[in-house]
């Protein structure tokens, strides 16, 4: 008898180790699909930075916090109308050196570069510049004003603060979703190689 139960105990917890086992290698597929990923962008989540300034420090850290590539950011700096970024590889336990190659690929980085800075100048009223550097084998660095990428948009980005549906089907479904759209963006605005 106390065989049996022993027995039973046994494949109990044999059963339990590998389902436990299962799920963590579930969630770090997901993980993993999650950080190569620039789509999906949240504007609900993003919609109460509206009409931040680039003076608050914590409301455009909640920003850059849901933007693509949020977890390779390693600093930010605000002065005056400006906002610099720094991506880099800062040795988190669960994302490894070459997730970051991986992630700012050639596509991806126009593409997460376009994005958060049509963000940034969507949600910020007083930010007039933005600098993004990329700490990669080769460092990336992209400097934009306000003016240039209205521009590009053919509009002030502030009003996609007041229209979601606006916001959705002007940006992330056309010029986001354009590749031919992004590359023309950067033919016009090179990211510098240093």
């Amino acid at each position: 008898m106390k065989k049996k139960v022993l027995l039973v105990f046994t494949l109990l917890f044999t059963l339990l180790f590998m389902i436990g086992c299962k799920s963590n290698e579930i969630k770090d597929n997901n993980y993993k699909r999650d950080i190569y990923s620039v789509d999906g962008l949240d504007i609900d989540k993003l919609l109460k930075y509206k009409n931040s300034y680039v003076g608050d420090n914590s409301k455009v850290g909640g920003i850059l916090s849901i933007l693509p590539g949020s977890m390779f950011i390693k600093e930010f700096s605000l002065t005056n109308d400006s906002i610099k970024v720094d991506y880099e590889y800062k040795g988190q336990s669960n994302i490894k050196e070459e997730d970051l190659q991986k992630y700012f690929n050639d596509e991806n980085t126009k593409k997460i570069f376009l994005n958060n800075i049509t963000t940034l100048f969507i949600l910020i009223k007083n930010v007039e510049n933005i600098e993004l550097n990329l700490y990669t084998e080769n460092q990336l660095s992209f400097n934009i004003s306000r003016k240039e990428v209205e521009d590009f948009y053919g509009k002030d980005l502030r009003k996609y603060a007041e229209d979601k549906l606006l916001w959705e089907k002007e940006v992330l479904k056309n010029k986001l979703a354009s590749k031919e759209s992004i590359e023309s963006f950067f033919e016009a605005h090179s990211i510098i190689i240093k």
